[in-house]
């Protein structure tokens, strides 16, 4: 994966890293809107639902679940174009401002998380907690 991977590739890791999170996303998503009876979600509301999802399990978290999604944060850095313009379909923007700066205030979770993120990735949290 790179900045320009699509939503659909990105959930479709989140759902097999997290078996359990397309019963979570499907379930009136607070981040999302009900289409034909689908859950559908911008980049931005998919990373808002994972933080709430991993929020109450991140004691059940193992060590491929939290490299694996340290691996999927830095991926959101690769291939950047750096005029790009930031919003709720950008990758990067879901991963860096949303994901990373929202897990700050999550402490045991960005705890878990921090060791297996990559150094740009660990670099944009570690902004957010200062």
């Amino acid at each position: 994966m790179d900045s320009s991977t699509s939503k659909q590739e990105v959930r479709e890791y989140l759902e097999r890293l997290f078996p359990d999170l397309n019963l979570w996303l499907e379930d009136e998503p607070l981040f999302g809107s009900m289409n034909q009876g689908s859950a559908e979600f911008t980049f931005w509301g998919l990373f808002m639902e994972l933080i709430c999802y991993l929020d109450n399990r991140t004691d059940q978290l193992n060590a491929n679940d939290l490299e694996s999604l340290g691996v999927l944060c830095e991926s959101a850095f690769l291939n950047i174009d750096r005029n790009r313009k930031v919003d709720s379909d950008d990758f990067l923007g879901a991963v860096e401002i949303c994901f990373l700066e929202s897990i700050a205030g999550y402490k045991k979770l960005a705890d878990a998380l921090r060791p297996y993120l990559g150094p740009r990735s660990r670099y944009a949290l570690d902004l957010d907690i200062r």
